[in-house]
């Protein structure tokens, strides 16, 4: 049923502007349209996976796990590398030669092994990944859409699109015990309905949160236009616990743009899953709060339970 919503909203979300008290605040970031409006080449990405390293590690210890994934509009096709690398001391690794070095389980199925060997008391092993995918389509609306959030400013998508009835009646009920925590996202008109993402939670979305949330480090991502320019490209996390949805930030030379916009968000799952989230699964975790709060079964959830 989540699934359903969160369509609907996708659907409308690069297509409806919602009006917001600081609408005069607000400009229209014009270069995103200039940019996008020559076309896509290509996106490119790479990123190393966190690994935590044993205590007291020798001085040739090192491991790394990183991806890098293409797509090119030429070939429309969708690349994938994945290299793990592992290596330490001989005798670290085979406890001075009592025992061979534990054996590594392949992260994918079908990549290349080079076992470990001993190479003048240096112990080394790899994996190596590689896939291309044809007909890749993840990019297909990618330049409407952020030629229209060029146009419109900053679209938010009409909220009620993502709830329930019996899930907006909870809200009005938290609304009126103080229970603002779960609701601190969202501005309410005087009736107490949902109106829009709240301007001080949106301006709450840093960079420097991306340190501790995200499971990766050392990470580039850029877009390529068919004049040769490039925009980078980096998701933007909120300071609390509560999230409804993730911020991307573009940087085009000394210009940038804050976008909080649930389909973009879902073409960069696709593309780099490690590095932004499932829209869809933010708001159903959302939801899953918000339930518990409310101490109430919602009807999505009893809907799911009968099927």
């Amino acid at each position: 049923m989540l699934k359903k919503y969160i369509t609907f909203a996708f659907i409308l979300f690069g297509l409806l502007p919602c009006v917001q008290a600081e609408e005069v605040e607000r400009r229209s970031d014009a270069w995103i349209t200039d940019f996008f409006q020559k076309g896509i080449m290509s996106a490119f990405a790479e990123y190393n996976l966190k690994l935590s390293p044993p205590q007291n590690p020798s001085p040739n210890y090192y491991k790394r796990m990183s991806y890098s994934v293409e797509y090119s509009r030429f070939t429309n096709t969708y690349s994938l590398r994945f290299v793990y690398e592992y290596r330490d001391d001989w005798n670290v690794l085979t406890d001075n030669g009592n025992h061979p070095p534990a054996q590594e389980q392949p992260y994918q199925t079908g990549s290349k092994i080079q076992p470990w060997t001993n190479s003048n008391g240096l112990g080394t092993y790899s994996e190596v990944y590689q896939r291309s995918i044809p007909n890749w389509m993840i990019f297909q609306s990618l330049d409407s859409l952020l030629i229209m959030q060029g146009k419109l400013g900053n679209p938010l998508p009409p909220l009620t699109g993502l709830f329930h009835s019996d899930e907006l009646k909870a809200m009005k009920k938290l609304q009126k015990t103080n229970k603002a925590a779960m609701l601190s996202c969202f501005e309410f008109d005087q009736a107490g309905n949902l109106v829009e993402f709240s301007k001080s939670y949106l301006d709450e979305f840093k960079e420097e949160n991306l340190k501790l949330k995200k499971p990766v480090e050392d990470f580039s991502i850029v877009i390529r236009n068919k004049a040769d320019d490039v925009v980078f490209v980096k998701p933007i996390l909120h300071g609390s616990d509560i999230q409804i949805i993730e911020g991307v930030l573009l940087k085009y030379g000394d210009k940038r743009a804050k976008i909080y916009n649930f389909e973009l968000n879902a073409i960069l799952h696709k593309f780099i899953p490690q590095i932004f989230a499932n829209p869809q699964e933010i708001i159903e975790k959302y939801i899953t709060d918000l339930q518990e709060e409310s101490d109430t079964e919602f009807m999505r959830f009893q809907t799911s339970a009968i099927k």
